[in-house]
């Protein structure tokens, strides 16, 4: 499975900006980053995302190619609450 890189490594934006650069970025990217063709993720701040089917979103992109180790996939819900 191929896919083509459209943005920056997140790794390494993550510890260039401030928590509160990232939520800007989310509420209305376009205002931080110009141009930007990444969606907006203000429904995020209304509906918090469903843990329930968390491990299993993750398993099931595991069994379509994503390279998940098994750790990160028994850890999968409790890194995501971090």
């Amino acid at each position: 499975m191929d896919a083509k890189r459209i943005g920056p490594d997140l790794a390494r934006v993550g510890k260039r900006y401030f928590d509160d650069w990232h939520r800007d970025h989310l509420k209305d990217l376009r205002a931080v980053v110009p141009g930007s063709i990444m969606p907006s993720y203000l429904w995020l701040k209304k509906n918090e995302p469903g843990m329930s089917s968390f491990n299993e979103g993750m398993k099931i992109q595991a069994m379509l190619g994503v390279p998940y180790a098994e750790e990160m996939l028994k850890k999968a819900e409790s890194d995501a609450r971090i």
